[in-house]
């Protein structure tokens, strides 16, 4: 299957049979192979159940693919396309509450991965020092993962988060800082999360040294484009036991 997502303009098939999945899709999308046993699966933002309310344009081997408003598809194809060349399935309910909402409640300290129902787990590879990282107080704490004039850092890592029929999603979570936190210098510190979606990463906050001047505040992603999955990550570096970056409260919604 081959998603194909608002970041995605042009798009090749493989060999043998070919699905493009259209899920919340937005723009104009060309599929520059499409073949006769190839499908155009549909579903969520597409608003579409049936093959009569699409309207379809050919001019020779080409084919303007009219779905809704926001959504068009350019189609190289020999042939016509027909009720064959495409699937519907019923766009899911929304859900009732958040997506994933994460506080580290009941979490033992010094724990560094959860395989509970908002699955997290984190990745030391990068860490240049220690690293001292885990569960502390029912939130994530990160410290002393890098040395001097280095990147040393520790990632946390949500789980794949399934984020199907939503067009758009809010990332939210609280962050806390303490200790001398340098912003500049051969002992820099720093923090930054990312969003993945679908497999393309965004960067949505970028900070050195002290980010709360040792409070707390909540940072936040807000209308971003949903995929069929999103992946939340927050990277952070502190080159000294007496500093460190708390995060709590990640919720997905």
């Amino acid at each position: 299957m081959i998603i194909l997502s608002s970041g995605t303009d042009i798009i090749s098939g493989g060999a043998g049979n070919d699905t493009f999945h259209l899920s919340n899709a937005l723009g104009h999308k060309s599929i520059v192979d499409f073949e006769a046993s190839d499908k155009i699966l549909l579903t969520a933002r597409s608003g579409l159940n049936e093959f009569s309310g699409i309207k379809i344009r050919s001019f020779d081997e080409v084919h303007l693919v009219d779905l809704h408003e926001d959504l068009s598809l350019l189609i190289n194809f020999s042939s016509s396309l027909n009720s064959s060349h495409f699937d519907f399935v019923e766009q899911p309910e929304p859900p009732t509450g958040p997506l994933y909402a994460e506080n580290f409640t009941g979490l033992a300290d010094g724990v560094t991965s959860d395989s509970g129902d908002t699955a997290w787990a984190t990745d030391t590879s990068l860490a240049t020092a220690g690293p001292l990282h885990g569960v502390s107080n029912e939130s994530y704490k990160f410290s002393q993962s890098g040395r001097k004039n280095d990147q040393g850092r520790v990632v946390w890592i949500s789980e794949a988060i399934d984020t199907t029929g939503q067009s758009t999603v809010d990332i939210s979570f609280l962050l806390t800082s303490s200790g001398t936190l340098e912003d500049s210098g051969a002992y820099t510190d720093f923090l930054n999360a990312y969003y993945v979606i679908d497999g393309t990463g965004t960067q949505f906050l970028a900070h050195l040294g002290d980010v709360t001047g040792s409070g707390s505040q909540t940072f936040a992603a807000t209308d971003v484009v949903a995929g069929e999955s999103l992946i939340f990550e927050v990277e952070a570096k502190t080159s000294n036991d007496t500093e460190f970056y708390l995060i709590d409260d990640v919720l997905i919604a």
